[in-house]
């Protein structure tokens, strides 16, 4: 998703200090964070999650590991990362989940995240990769990005323990 112009990356930084988190999550012997609440996942990431209906949780996350915090995993519902094509973002592993707009009786299959993407961009980039990684729930996508981090057998901290709970 960055570019580069005169051989310098134009992928933004992140908001906040990375690396003073990370020296954090080591004093703390924490190998890695999954935030999902919106106040910390807009802090983290820089993108404000939106809840498909008013009395719901928008449903998104962020997963990093204090081992390699260069690749964080962003997961969102399909239906808000199309933003991403366009405006450069320091989180380039992105992760959709199924989202309201998809039928219920629709297979949880790359296709169906492609309905929120352009034909001409589905085979490039972070799009493809997304589509690899589209899966049906948050528990399920978060589970997937901890074993890619390699957290699966690590300590992971949750700022909502109600969803640390639902992952296995």
């Amino acid at each position: 998703m960055s570019s580069v112009i005169n051989g310098t990356s134009t992928k933004p930084a992140p908001s906040f200090d990375l690396e003073r988190l990370g020296r954090l999550m080591t004093t703390r012997d924490i190998d890695g964070l999954v935030v999902s609440t919106p106040l910390n996942m807009t802090y983290l990431s820089g993108y404000h999650p939106t809840a498909p209906k008013g009395d719901e949780p928008p449903g998104g996350a962020v997963v990093l590991s204090r081992h390699n915090l260069q690749h964080p995993i962003m997961i969102a519902p399909d239906i808000y990362l199309s933003p991403f094509l366009e405006e450069p973002h320091w989180i380039e592993d992105l992760r959709p989940i199924r989202s309201v707009l998809i039928p219920i009786n629709a297979a949880t299959e790359r296709s169906e995240f492609f309905r929120f993407m352009p034909a001409a961009r589905q085979e490039g980039g972070w799009v493809q990769h997304a589509g690899e990684t589209f899966v049906g729930s948050l528990p399920e996508s978060i589970g997937s990005a901890l074993k890619d981090l390699g957290l699966s057998n690590g300590r992971v901290g949750f700022d909502d323990l109600r969803l640390g709970a639902k992952i296995s």
